[in-house]
């Protein structure tokens, strides 16, 4: 299931209004300690791509993503440090580590 916050909503929609024949593209971007990182692109669709209309917002879930997680929620946030949108993701995997590996 994809989720897409009022915030994130809103400023997908004037985007797309904007740049006709492009989608909202959920991509999987490799795996890192705490499970899948998922990259979201806003770019042309393909006419061999399935489309998704979620609340009317067009997006594009790329295969890999299924396999690594269940659901995805998009929103935009916006603080002090900068704005931008965020997806996040609710899927089977877990880490086990002690993200020693991990950078700060």
């Amino acid at each position: 299931m994809i989720e897409i916050t009022p915030k994130a909503h809103e400023i997908l929609k004037g985007y797309l209004a904007r740049n006709p024949g492009h989608v909202v593209r959920i991509c999987f971007d490799g795996l890192g300690c705490s499970g899948p990182v998922l990259k979201l692109t806003l770019a042309p669709v393909s006419e061999d791509e399935a489309v998704v209309d979620v609340d009317g917002i067009a997006v594009v879930l790329e295969e890999d993503v299924t396999i690594f997680s269940d659901d995805q929620t998009i929103d935009y946030l916006k603080s002090d440090e900068g704005e931008g949108f965020s997806i996040t993701s609710r899927g089977g995997f877990s880490c086990g580590g002690d993200c020693s590996s991990c950078g700060a």
